[in-house]
């Protein structure tokens, strides 16, 4: 046993108090005056051997009540195994700050934050004034927050605000350990999310210096979340309903029962909805609205959940489509296609024939077919050439009779490996099944029914590679398939639309296969919305020097200004690590606003599963890290101290003073 307050041994000199009364007996004989005889009490016989044994006892419960009374305050304890608390020349602390700490504590009804910053204000008034102290969080902010004291600490922790910002366990140990010596403690106070710390690290850690990895219990880990959001039609029509499909999830072990969705456009309230959603599951709310103004619009859809609210809402903005241009190239007077577009009025159909579709009226279009041309001459096979290099998007319909050598020019201009069949042109084969994985199929099927009757058709063209096979024969070559050329992409069909064996025309597979081709050629280069894990991202914007420019993206009163780096034609951006706040940012060329765009948080960080404290002691069997709990059945400070301090007595010997000062009085008032 230790005592940390020695000098308070001189208070075992008032022993002597209680010595001395005993001694000398200050207490006197009280006389009792009567008058009858009847009046006289009755006296115990007491021996003077039992007087003087009720005399010592009090003596020496008087004198055990001093001295453990002085113990109290030289605060004894017994020393810890662990003694690198007095050696430590440094202090690091990791204090996690992502959106998931606002979750409710298993204790005190605070958030994991608030909880986690109390424990760092208990925890650095274990150490001298003069060991620095290093503070991190999400946001690497550095100047302010290294060299503190303990006397700092407090005004720095209210500075932390949350960050969508979540960073891997390497990264931070290496934030924390730059510029340090060996002598070192470090603090990790996190909640520990299965989605976004990886225990591994610390297994494969070889550090001499003691890691102490703190978790803060949350009450529970529910939380309702909108995971993401899509236009069924991919495209918004002015004018016309639209529908929103929202996919929301429920992590929590409970169903959740008519879950509110509410559609935000501009400032007025545009839809609304609500869903049911079993637990670890997900659900599709489908939400409609109705544009009548072809300026973009801001647009966010709302779910009300508690007590973790940072993704509750989910931003996304809606540009109005423009009509989609396709230029059809054929020789007939009535193409099988004419139909097809002309009764739908988001497409601008042309059809001209391969004399008159020149370089210009090519270039102009988001879509060119080639229909069932007998052949493709060197000029027009030059100037489609040059329009899917450029980023255009072709498709090739070949015809029942072609010229020998009919498309060799253009499938060499072009670079893909289309070749005319060599089997016969009047056997049919049936196609397969669709892949409803594959992107292209997206919000066409709903659900696949294996007993769908497929089409058959002929082979006219064959090719033995693409890059993306969208219709297969059973036998596994391809009957429709994409090629990339250039920045463009060709669409090529292995037989015409018109020949009479070819039954894909007159199938209900027709009509919304090319309606996903016209509309593929007209995807809007910038998403509906972008997420903060995705860093980098990539958009099509005015030439520029960016030696004498620059571009920026701002909202309210912040101004980001991302690297940029110009590549084939695009514009690639990689945010700021400053720049985490979910919303709207306006992408600026110097002073003029090209674009607005709609950033959101991480989903990794609404997943709130944590490890617990055993498995991470399981997980992580290195002897220099040690697992701490914060929870409403362990307190992490009085588990830090007892093991790197010692255990402290001075509770127990308060406790055995009040029992000897009960003692005394029992024997007062019963012996």
């Amino acid at each position: 046993m230790i005592l940390q307050a020695p000098y308070f041994l001189f208070g075992l000199f008032a022993i002597a108090i209680p010595v001395i009364i005993h001694l000398v007996q200050l207490r006197k004989p009280q006389r009792v005056l009567f008058t009858n005889v009847a009046f006289i009490r009755n006296v115990e016989k007491i021996t003077a051997n039992q007087r003087k044994l009720k005399h010592w006892l009090i003596l020496l419960s008087r004198i055990l009540f001093l001295i453990f009374l002085v113990l109290v305050f030289c605060q004894p304890f017994i020393p810890a195994r662990d003694n690198a608390l007095a050696e430590t020349a440094a202090v690091n602390i990791y204090l996690d700050n992502s959106g998931s700490m606002q979750n409710e504590a298993d204790k005190g009804g605070v958030s994991l934050m608030e909880e986690s910053i109390e424990e760092v204000n208990k925890i650095t008034k274990s150490f001298p004034k003069s060991v620095p102290i290093q503070l991190l969080d999400n946001s690497f902010r550095t100047g302010d927050f290294r060299n503190l004291n303990p006397e700092r600490i407090p005004d720095v922790l209210s500075q932390v605000q949350f960050s969508p910002l979540n960073r891997q366990a390497s990264i931070i140990y290496s934030r924390l350990q730059s510029g340090k010596g060996q002598a070192q403690r470090t603090f990790w106070f996190s909640d520990f999310q299965r989605s976004t710390f990886d225990p591994g690290f610390f297994t494969k850690t070889d550090t001499l210096s003691q890691i102490s990895l703190v978790h803060i219990k949350p009450a529970s880990t529910a939380n309702l979340f909108i995971d993401s959001v899509s236009l069924e039609d991919e495209l918004v029509r002015l004018n016309e309903n639209n529908r929103l499909l929202v996919r929301v999830y429920n992590n929590g072990d409970e169903p959740k029962k008519g879950v509110s969705l509410k559609l935000v456009i501009g400032n007025r309230q545009a839809a609304a909805n609500s869903i049911d959603i079993e637990p670890k599951s997900a659900a599709t709310a489908q939400l409609e609205f109705r544009l009548t103004d072809k300026q973009t619009q801001l647009a966010r859809l709302e779910v009300e959940d508690q007590p973790v609210t940072f993704d509750n809402t989910y931003y996304f903005v809606l540009q109005p489509a423009t009509a989609i241009s396709i230029l059809d190239i054929n020789s007939s007077a009535l193409s099988n296609t004419n139909r097809l577009f002309t009764n739908e009025p988001l497409f601008r159909y042309q059809s001209l024939g391969p004399g008159t579709a020149n370089n210009q009226v090519i270039a102009q279009a988001d879509l060119v077919l080639v229909n069932e041309l007998t052949s493709v001459d060197a000029a027009l096979a030059d100037n489609l050439s040059k329009y899917v290099k450029n980023g255009g998007n072709l498709i090739i319909i070949p015809a029942e009779k072609t010229a020998e050598n009919g498309y060799s020019n253009i499938f060499q201009s072009l670079g893909i490996p289309v070749r005319n069949a060599a089997e016969d042109q009047t056997k049919v084969s049936q196609l397969a099944l669709p892949d409803v994985k594959n992107p292209f199929f997206r919000n066409i099927f709903t659900e696949l029914d294996k007993r769908m009757q497929m089409p058959r058709a002929p082979k006219y063209l064959q090719w033995q590679r693409s890059d993306a096979g969208l219709l297969n024969f059973k036998d596994g070559s391809g009957f429709l398939a994409q090629f990339n050329s250039g920045k463009g992409k060709v669409y090529v069909f292995a037989a015409p639309f018109s020949a009479e064996n070819n039954e894909f025309s007159r199938n209900a597979l027709f009509v919304p296969v090319m309606y996903k081709l016209a509309l593929s050629s007209h995807e809007s280069e910038q998403q509906l919305a972008y997420n903060f894990s995705q860093r980098t991202f990539s958009l099509p914007v005015p030439k520029t020097d960016i030696r004498k420019s620059h571009f920026s993206l701002e909202t309210d009163s912040l101004k980001f200004i991302p690297e940029q780096q110009l590549r084939n034609g695009k514009m690639f951006f990689t945010l700021p690590a400053e720049m985490a706040e979910a919303g709207f940012y306006k992408l600026k060329h110097n002073d003029s606003t090209l674009m607005t765009l709609a950033f959101n948080y991480p989903k990794s960080e609404s997943l709130l599963d944590t490890y617990s404290a055993e498995e991470l002691r399981s997980l992580i069997p290195n002897k220099n890290v040690k697992i701490y709990e914060s929870a409403a059945n362990a307190d992490f400070r009085e588990q830090f101290t007892r093991e790197t301090k010692g255990t402290p007595l001075w509770q127990y010997c308060l406790l055995l003073a009040l029992f000897f000062l009960l003692v005394e009085i029992l024997l007062i008032r019963f012996l």
